[in-house]
């Protein structure tokens, strides 16, 4: 829920801050940045330190990253340098996520826990556009971003009872991967197959985010003329 509420609130962000296009690009810009270093160096310290601690670290920060953008981002300026701060937490809790789901489900049903992570993971976008336009447009821009804050608060603690008590698990899991280290061969990182994956999903991951970020404008513009009430253009 705290990763489209700059996107969502766009369409009243532009108006009240005054911001073209490029300005407004470039904030989400930077939360795409920093959310894509946050999945290379989260999923590198759940090596050393265990997906559940990263994970529960990465939405308590969350929470409190959209609790400082709502009560401090009054300007595009200010948006540019917290929007980084919730890049980075958001980021770093999808890939624990991911080897949580993998690691504390039975083979069996590994496929369908993880299915479920992701599907619920689109749900929180959807909810997160809804609550950032609606609550935006009724009552400020302050209540728009609280409002995505909340949610985190309430996933930061559900994620906290959850996962009480599988961290004995997760260790010796940990302890089992280091006893047999994997070498790391650069010749496979930049071998032809591997460069075409990589170059392909990133243009992949920059057009669907480019969607993200500007869907809400381009469908709060078309139905404008409509003059549907806060929820109605919200969904």
């Amino acid at each position: 829920m705290g990763t489209m509420v700059f996107a969502g609130a766009l369409p009243v962000l532009r108006g009240a801050w005054h911001m073209d296009a490029a300005t407004a690009g470039s904030i989400q810009t930077a939360f795409n940045l920093a959310n894509a270093i946050a999945l290379l160096v989260a999923a590198w310290l759940c090596d050393s330190f265990g997906a559940k601690r990263v994970y529960l670290a990465s939405t308590w920060a969350g929470a409190v990253a959209l609790g400082c953008f709502a009560m401090f981002a009054r300007s595009p300026h200010s948006a540019l340098i917290w929007i980084v701060l919730v890049g980075l937490t958001q980021g770093g809790a999808y890939a624990p996520a991911l080897i949580l789901a993998s690691d504390l489900s039975a083979p069996s049903r590994r496929g369908r826990a993880m299915g479920m992570m992701l599907a619920a993971g689109s749900f929180g976008y959807l909810l997160s556009l809804f609550f950032a336009l609606w609550a935006t447009q009724t009552f400020g821009v302050v209540a728009g971003f609280g409002a995505c804050a909340s949610g985190v608060v309430m996933g930061a603690t559900a994620g906290q009872i959850s996962l009480a008590g599988v961290l004995p698990a997760e260790r010796e899991q940990t302890a089992n991967r280091r006893v047999r280290p994997e070498p790391f061969h650069w010749r496979a990182m930049f071998s032809p197959v591997a460069l075409c994956l990589l170059i392909g999903y990133v243009a992949h991951c920059w057009e669907l985010l480019s969607h993200y970020a500007w869907t809400p404008s381009l469908l709060a513009s078309a139905v404008a003329p409509l003059e549907l009430g806060g929820p109605w253009a919200a969904l």
